[in-house]
């Protein structure tokens, strides 16, 4: 078990530590640490919002340790040597940077017929930012709510999302549950890589 400092900066104008950012930082430490293949199952799952500076506790392939309270999000890969865990867990120091993030430009290049959304060509963002953005405006389109705001929760993948992802992905609207959590799925040129989550916020 390794511990480390995360160092997030808040993305556009949100106040919290977004789930894109908490997925692709757990991931790229772990990928520094134990060599992957793209064929590799990865679950990652959001249990609390944080709005403040984070810590990232990585595993060792089949080490198992207890959830503390001030869990944020939890991320696991499949390998052939046992499955990895890390975990991201709030801290005490505050968030003092942003940086900029147009999610228009991944809008622009989507379109959403019945229950579905497609989006063909590069926004320059990562396939999770992507596929999150995607996922938004297709809820945002087919559930739109007043009084409360859709959160990405989870995502699970039969293996590592790479850039084509990005450039050529369908995500099909599948079920929602009572609004507490919704399920998607996500397509590259029709065949299925994995499914999303989605919770209703209140605001």
């Amino acid at each position: 078990m390794n511990t480390i400092s995360a160092n997030f900066k808040f993305k556009g104008d949100r106040n919290y530590i977004h789930g894109t950012d908490m997925y692709n930082h757990t991931l790229k430490q772990l990928v520094k640490a134990h060599e992957f293949n793209t064929s590799n199952r990865v679950r990652f799952s959001i249990h609390s919002i944080a709005s403040r500076q984070c810590q990232l506790i990585l595993g060792e392939p089949g080490e198992s340790f207890s959830k503390p309270n001030n869990l944020i999000a939890d991320l696991v890969i499949e390998t052939p040597e046992g499955p990895i865990a890390a975990m991201v867990v709030e801290a005490d120091q505050p968030v003092t940077e942003r940086y900029p993030y147009d999610e228009a430009k991944i809008e622009s290049l989507c379109e959403i017929t019945d229950q579905q959304i497609e989006i063909k060509g590069s926004s320059g963002y990562t396939p999770i930012e992507v596929a999150v953005a995607m996922n938004k405006q297709l809820h945002n389109h087919l559930l739109p709510h007043k009084d409360g705001k859709w959160f990405f929760t989870r995502i699970d993948l039969d293996r590592l999302l790479k850039k084509e992802h990005s450039e050529n992905l369908t995500i099909v609207f599948k079920h929602n549950f009572n609004n507490r959590l919704t399920k998607s799925e996500l397509l590259f040129r029709g065949e299925s890589i994995g499914n999303i989550f989605f919770s209703l916020v209140s605001q």
